[in-house]
C-alpha cells in the first residue's frame, strides 16, 4: 500500500507547475486514488482477518457523531508509525466499519507531518472524503441537513489526527534528539512551538475549507467551537494541540496532575524549544552534556536573528523542587534579548513540572527558523 501512494504522489506533483487548471485535475484524480487506496488496505484487512468482505465501498463510511465509540480511555494509535498499526489500532476503539474515516483522516495527517503530504494535498483529500461521504452506493446525494452532520463529523475527524498528528511528530523529534544520545525518553517532556504553529494553521485551513463547502453547499455555517466543546475524543485529548499535548504527558507521567500546562490557550513564543527531564543522575551526566551540545548546536545552524539559550541541571542528592522551572531564577546576560527573554520565560512559567530526582532543563528560543 505505502508503494502504491507513494507512486500517485510522484505521478502527480512533479507535472504541477505546468498549469494550474491541468494540475487541479490530476490532484483530484490522485486524491481519489490515494483514498481509495486506503479503503482497499481496510477491505484486505478484514477480509485476511475475518474471512468475510466487511467493507464493499464507500457506502460503509457512514459519519455522525457517534462513529468512534471508544473501548477505552487510551488512544494506542497516537504511537503507531505504519498504516498497518493503524489499522489494528482502530479496530481496538471500536467497530470497523464505522471508524474508515478514523483511519483515512490519521494516515494523511500523519503523512503531511512526515512531509510526505503538502497542505495542498491534504485540502484535495479533505474534499474528496466530503464527496464520497455525502453520495450514496447509487450515486444520490444525501440530503442538506445530512450533509450539514457529515461535513461537521469530518471537521472533528480531521482536526482531531492534525492535532494527534502534530504532538506526535514533536514527540518523535525530541524522542529522536534524546536517545540519539543513549538516554532514555522515560521522563522527558519535549515542547517544539513550531508543531503547534503547524496544527494551528491546518485547522484555520480545514474551518476555511468547512465554511467554502458550506457556502457553495447551502449549508448552515459549520459550529466549530461547539465541536471542539462536545467533541467524543473529550476523554484522548480533544481536538487542540495543546490539550492533546498534556494528555499525553499525564498518561505517560505520575502524578499526573504534576505535568502538562496551566493555560491550555496560550500562544508559545516563535522558535522556541524545551526539554525537561524529571530525573538526573551522575552515570547519566555525560549523555547529557552531549545532548544539550548537540541541541544548542543544531538549533543554532537552523535559526539566525537573536538567539537565546538557557540551561540548568541539577544531580541527585541534591536538594530541588517541584513545579517551577528553575531557569525563571536565572538573570538576563544580555539587554538585547530582553523581550525574548520575557517572552520565552513568560511561556515557560505555564509548564507544570515534577521532579523525580534531580532534573534537566533545556531551552532554545531563536528570532527565526531557517527551515519551518
Amino acid at each position: 500500500m505505502e508503494t502504491n501512494k507513494l507512486k500517485a504522489v510522484e505521478e502527480v506533483f512533479p507535472k504541477q507547475k505546468k498549469g494550474r487548471i491541468a494540475a487541479k485535475g490530476r490532484d483530484k484524480k490522485w486524491s481519489v486514488r490515494f483514498i481509495e487506496t486506503l479503503l482497499k488496505e481496510a477491505r484486505e484487512q478484514d477480509e485476511a482477518e475475518k474471512g468475510e468482505d466487511v467493507i464493499r465501498g464507500e457506502s460503509f463510511v457512514r459519519p455522525g457523531w457517534d462513529t468512534l465509540e471508544l473501548s477505552e480511555p487510551d488512544d494506542g494509535a497516537l504511537a503507531c508509525e505504519k498504516y498497518e498499526d493503524i489499522i489494528g489500532a482502530v479496530r481496538l476503539v471500536g467497530n470497523w466499519k464505522s471508524n474508515v474515516l478514523y483511519l483515512i483522516s490519521n494516515a494523511i495527517m500523519r503523512d503531511y507531518y512526515e512531509g510526505k503530504l503538502g497542505e495542498r494535498g491534504v485540502g484535495e483529500l479533505f474534499g474528496v472524503c466530503y464527496q464520497k461521504c455525502i453520495e450514496r452506493k447509487d450515486g444520490v446525494i444525501v440530503p442538506g441537513k445530512k450533509q450539514h452532520e457529515i461535513l461537521s463529523t469530518l471537521y472533528e475527524f480531521f482536526a482531531r489526527a492534525n492535532a494527534r498528528g502534530s504532538v506526535l511528530a514533536n514527540e518523535r523529534e525530541g524522542r529522536a534528539l534524546v536517545e540519539n544520545c543513549g538516554l532514555r525518553w522515560a521522563g522527558t517532556t519535549y515542547y517544539n512551538s513550531e508543531y503547534f504553529y503547524l496544527c494551528a494553521q491546518m485547522q484555520r485551513r480545514f474551518r476555511a475549507l468547512c465554511d467554502r463547502i458550506s457556502a457553495e453547499c447551502g449549508l448552515e455555517e459549520i459550529a466549530f467551537e461547539q465541536i471542539h466543546e462536545r467533541t467524543q475524543f473529550f476523554p484522548v485529548g480533544g481536538l487542540d494541540y495543546h490539550s492533546v499535548f498534556v494528555w499525553v504527558q499525564q498518561k505517560d507521567n505520575y502524578p499526573d496532575n504534576q505535568y502538562g500546562m496551566k493555560t491550555l490557550s496560550r500562544e508559545p513564543p516563535r522558535h522556541f524549544i524545551y526539554l525537561y527531564r524529571n530525573h538526573c543522575c551522575g552515570r547519566e551526566m555525560p549523555g547529557i552534556r552531549v545532548l544539550a551540545q548537540r541541541m544548542k548546536e543544531e538549533n543554532a545552524k537552523k535559526s539566525e536573528g537573536r538567539k537565546l539559550w538557557r540551561e540548568y541541571t541539577v544531580q541527585d542528592g541534591r536538594d530541588y523542587h517541584n513545579g517551577m522551572s528553575y531557569l525563571l531564577e536565572g538573570s538576563l546576560v544580555d539587554e538585547q534579548d530582553e523581550r525574548m527573554y520575557d517572552e520565552a520565560l513568560g511561556f515557560l512559567q505555564n509548564f507544570r513540572l515534577y521532579r523525580t530526582d534531580g532534573c534537566v532543563e533545556l531551552l532554545h528560543v531563536a528570532e527565526k527558523n531557517l527551515f519551518m
